[in-house]
């Protein structure tokens, strides 16, 4: 059974808000997210519900979201490929493994495949941990634990994956 649309908004808006010992969320308010105003939040949504829009170059994607000093990122890397939003982080693992940020189930990817950074005024960036198949930058196969740079609309190959990259700054 496909989860209806409130279930879906609800996954999605979920990393955005505190934590909170209840299972209701927080009324999206001014005062909702700490420095963050119903419009930012909305314009954040409403890029993730585009996001498979605006994909051309590749089946897949992992958006990156910032928000002043926070990050996360959705994807639809997944069998289902169903919008799926790690936690707010600095630092996410990709790979087979179930425990990582994003686990993707395909036997291309290795257990442990790449790590993803976010590093304030840098921006993002990607690093192989030394895959059995290669991740690639822009049709480039990265050097392993070397990090690169990442742009908005890069594409990434991740073993036989191909993953286009965006990045998304709701304005202050």
């Amino acid at each position: 059974m496909a989860d209806s649309p409130s279930l879906q908004t609800r996954s999605l808006i979920s990393p955005l808000l505190t934590e909170h010992s209840s299972d209701q969320l927080t009324p999206l308010t001014d005062s909702a997210l700490p420095g963050e105003g119903f419009d930012e939040v909305a314009t954040t949504l409403e890029a993730l519900v585009q996001a498979p829009e605006r994909c051309q170059a590749a089946p897949f994607y992992i958006q990156a979201v910032v928000s002043q000093r926070r990050a996360f990122l959705a994807t639809n890397l997944n069998a289902k490929r169903e919008i799926r939003v790690t936690r707010l982080a600095t630092v996410w693992s990709v790979g087979r493994n179930l425990a990582c940020a994003i686990a993707i189930p395909h036997t291309s990817i290795s257990r442990c495949h790449a790590v993803l950074g976010y590093c304030i005024g840098q921006g993002f960036y990607i690093t192989d941990t030394a895959s059995k198949n290669g991740t690639w930058l822009n049709q480039r196969r990265l050097e392993p634990t070397v990090r690169h740079q990442l742009r908005d609309g890069d594409l990434l190959r991740l073993g036989i994956l191909d993953v286009e990259f965006f990045v998304t700054a709701p304005s202050a």
